[in-house]
């Protein structure tokens, strides 16, 4: 009985079922990551099967399994805590975008930060769950989630504003950025995500409309502000921005240290960051390349 839908709700285990069949969709999320997510939250539902219904799951539910030791009986770490309570949140949020009225007993789950710095790059994990929440807004899901494709592709707060219909090609999977005082202007490449996102969006744009119009002039410090604003209310929906170091640039952070993954020469990331000094690239996706020289 494990698999059926409750009276009030689906099981744990039929919950979970759901929450990664979505997840296996073309372009949501990072194929890297989907089995790894999909196995921790197979995990969770195992452990909290003695529930009638995913709606009768509890914040102490959730607490014991992100702490709960590994196979090997020792404390998990640091990145295995935010990975669970990651998987939880996309399964919870992909849950409530299949119009199951579930709660997030995460929310209330504190954990210590990550790293000390001001601004920390996102995981691939927490950028699915940040993807969920932006086309599971409403009425201001398109905006959202093209601003969140564009910082997917490397663009600052400033330049996101700025760029418009005409700036993207979608064959080619590239947006044109147009740079600004301390990034050099370039030809970025959109994810896959990104793509996807900005072909349902562009449909209804002339080439020189902007793609994420803001209050305030889009050659000034309001737009970026917007734009901030925007991403944030999107980490927060996550429940990311109670963390002291993830903010806004943490996209983009993202952006850069996926490509440094890939490439392994942080020579790549700062170009395609549009960073003069590999220093500054290093900083930002937090790669001690001195040290790994």
């Amino acid at each position: 009985m494990d698999n059926q839908d409750g009276p009030l709700g689906p099981s744990p285990a039929a919950a979970v079922r759901l929450a990664t069949e979505s997840w296996r969709g073309p372009e949501e999320f990072l194929d890297s990551t989907v089995a790894r997510m999909s196995e921790v939250a197979q995990r969770f539902a195992r452990r909290v099967a003695a529930r009638n219904t995913i709606l009768e799951v509890t914040v102490e539910d959730c607490d014991s399994f992100v702490h709960a030791a590994t196979r090997d009986g020792d404390d998990p770490s640091l990145a295995t805590l935010h990975f669970r309570r990651t998987t939880l949140r996309a399964m919870f949020r992909s849950l409530r975008h299949l119009g199951i009225n579930v709660a997030d007993p995460t929310l209330d789950l504190a954990l210590p930060p990550k790293s000390v710095r001001t601004t920390r790059p996102l995981t691939d994990e927490e950028v699915n769950l940040v993807r969920i929440c932006a086309l599971s807004r409403g009425r201001g899901a398109t905006r959202a989630a093209v601003a969140l494709a564009l910082a997917e592709a490397t663009a600052t707060t400033r330049e996101i504003p700025l760029v418009t219909a005409g700036d993207v090609d979608l064959c080619a999977a590239t947006v044109q950025l147009p740079g600004g005082a301390r990034v050099e202007p370039r030809t970025a490449q959109l994810t896959r995500w990104g793509v996807g996102v900005l072909d349902r969006h562009l449909g209804n744009c002339d080439p020189g409309q902007h793609l994420v119009p803001v209050r305030g002039d889009v050659e000034r410090l309001p737009a970026q502000a917007g734009t901030c604003n925007l991403i944030g209310a999107l980490l927060d929906s996550a429940g990311l921005r109670t963390e002291p170091d993830v903010r806004p640039g943490s996209v983009r952070a993202w952006a850069g240290s996926a490509i440094h993954r890939r490439s392994g020469r942080i020579e790549h990331a700062a170009s395609a960051l549009g960073l003069r000094s590999l220093d500054a690239a290093a900083e930002l996706i937090g790669f001690d390349w001195k040290g790994n020289r």
